[in-house]
């Protein structure tokens, strides 16, 4: 979470899966369309400092980006899967 991730050649890493799958006696769709998903990320934190809604209640911040499943803001970071089902209120 306090740095910028490694690039990851998707393209490779699909043939490498296609391959596999076709070795295993499956047939995979030839769906070549390449989406490209870029969630930008303002600032990364020095130190990472986890936050646990329940204990603080509510958290007020600046949301400076997103990574994985966290949402890095300027007081710390949060990981929203472990949040599953909760009702979010967001404002500004």
């Amino acid at each position: 979470l306090s740095g910028e991730p490694d690039a990851v050649d998707l393209h490779e890493v699909r043939d490498t899966l296609l391959s596999t799958v076709t070795d295993l006696g499956f047939t995979p769709n030839d769906d070549t369309d390449t989406v490209t998903i870029k969630y930008p990320v303002q600032q990364y934190p020095e130190k990472v400092k986890s936050m646990d809604i329940e204990k603080l209640g509510a958290i007020e911040g600046t949301l400076w980006g997103i990574k994985g499943q966290y949402l890095i803001f300027d007081v710390g970071v949060i990981n929203v899967r472990k949040y599953t089902g909760y009702t979010w209120r967001v404002s500004s």
